[in-house]
């Protein structure tokens, strides 16, 4: 399990995931990509908190079982997102 925050001006999450241990969102997001993995979702990828300050994006890669979380405070790097997760495979969870 890892931790990490990072409050640079281009990249401003909290992270953790089990995924390699992959503490760069582009980077886990460019593995996952490269390797035709499906990320999926226990309800929603995306959560939002009441006061709409941050965004969590959290998950399981199905092909390894490994956990995802990345909270994200940059609006930027939160459109980043949407924008790459259009060319990833994402399914949701059976519960």
């Amino acid at each position: 399990m890892f931790v990490h925050s990072s409050r640079n001006s281009l990249n401003h999450f909290l992270y953790f995931s089990g995924y390699e241990g992959n503490d760069d969102m582009d980077k886990f997001l460019g593995e996952v990509m490269k390797k035709k993995h499906t990320l999926l979702a226990n309800g929603n990828f995306l959560q939002y908190p009441v006061n709409r300050e941050s965004v969590s994006f959290t998950g399981t890669v199905r092909e390894t079982g490994e956990p995802f979380f990345f909270r994200i405070y940059d609006r930027e790097l939160f459109l980043h997102l949407l924008y790459v997760l259009r060319g990833i495979k994402r399914e949701k969870a059976k519960i």
